[in-house]
């Protein structure tokens, strides 16, 4: 009788731990199938426009497959901030007290990143940029991170490119404006080291649609070649045209945010020829043809490094809510994200460092019949 009753309460006993159990395993399916919101606000109109609709496609693609895997759910909450940060600032706020989202991918612009930065980091509001990369999001708060590389890892590349070019003076037009400021700011440190000479610089508005006074004024001072650190693509095509127009035949070197449709129809015939720097993305790359496929597939052209950058931004992020069963603790969030160490993205490997950001190859990218390509060195 005993035995029996002692089977009795251990089979009664194995059933409430099974169903605490279940209970348990119920729940934390319950919080990872949640619908997480996570909000968007990018440059879908205004001057960037062509980089907002790169990072949507990007975003779009990641979050569909993320979607197949049945493991957490995500929605994404678009916004429009029109490529202006007092916009993008409305959006933000509206998607933190709207919408209710915890996660960001964007803003576009670096001015329109810090703009937002005191915003989310009193929120507590996690950040991921893929394309923003003035030096001053470096220091812009613990919430923010970015996989893009910083001003600071191209235009130093951009500088011992000129040099091995020849180049020994050189005139510089720098829009008003966060990310241009901090490209300007790291080229002519790094060109001054290499013992070559700033003949003329000059900070325009970057609304600016007539720069022939400036142009002249270059070519007065000798100017072998021009270093334009520019708002967009719109006022990059704006001053390359008008520099061939003047007659000036030397080397043009420009900044990332040269590489758009706008410029190319902008300078038209005058981009042939025009050097950037940009990141090491290479849409060859054996490892990432299922990518590129798909990517075709979907939206009927190749990927950019920043719709790589915003994919992969997705697929971290999905990670970083999976192992925090949720969004609700950003600090979980966060310190997930400071642990990511070597993640094979489509985009490049990902590290990121103490400061949010990362480090990631630069190469040399030329115009060449209507088509930014690759640069091969001699």
């Amino acid at each position: 009788m005993k035995r029996t009753n002692k089977i009795i309460i251990l089979a009664l006993a194995l059933i409430v731990f099974l169903g605490g159990c279940a209970k348990v395993a119920e729940e934390k399916k319950e919080v990872l199938s949640e619908v997480i919101k996570i909000g968007a606000p990018l440059s879908l109109t205004g001057k960037l426009a062509s980089f907002g609709e790169d990072l949507r496609d990007g975003i779009n693609m990641a979050i569909s497959e993320v979607s197949k895997q049945e493991k957490i759910k995500i929605e994404i909450i678009y916004e429009d901030t029109q490529s202006e940060a007092t916009q993008a600032v409305n959006s933000v706020k509206k998607l933190i007290e709207i919408d209710n989202v915890n996660i960001i991918l964007g803003p576009v612009r670096s001015s329109n990143i810090l703009a937002v930065a005191p915003l989310t980091e009193d929120k507590k509001i996690i950040m991921l940029t893929s394309i923003g990369s003035s030096m001053e999001i470096t220091n812009a708060g613990d919430y923010v991170f970015r996989n893009r590389i910083t001003s600071g890892v191209t235009e130093k590349r951009m500088a011992e490119f000129l040099e091995n070019k020849g180049i020994n003076k050189i005139a510089v037009f720098t829009a008003q404006s966060a990310n241009s400021l901090s490209y300007k700011e790291v080229f002519t440190e790094e060109f001054k080291k290499l013992g070559k000479e700033i003949v003329f610089s000059v900070e325009y508005n970057q609304d600016l649609k007539d720069f022939r006074t400036d142009i002249i004024k270059a070519k007065n001072k000798e100017a072998e070649a021009f270093y334009l650190a520019t708002a967009s693509g719109v006022d990059a095509g704006i001053l390359t045209k008008q520099i061939r127009e003047l007659g000036l035949n030397g080397l043009i070197a420009g900044t990332p945010a040269f590489e758009s449709e706008e410029f190319l129809n902008g300078a038209g015939e005058a981009a042939e020829g025009v050097f950037i720097t940009s990141p090491a993305f290479n849409i060859e790359n054996p490892d990432i043809q299922d990518y590129r496929n798909k990517y075709k597939e979907l939206y009927n052209k190749e990927s950019s490094a920043y719709a790589a950058n915003a994919y992969d931004a997705v697929k971290i992020i999905a990670n970083a809510i999976e192992n925090c069963n949720g969004d609700k603790d950003t600090d979980c969030i966060r310190d997930y994200l400071y642990s990511v160490k070597n993640y094979q993205g489509i985009g490049g490997n990902t590290t990121f460092d103490k400061n949010g950001d990362v480090v990631k190859p630069v190469m040399i990218k030329v115009v060449k019949n209507g088509e930014f390509v690759p640069y091969e060195e001699n």
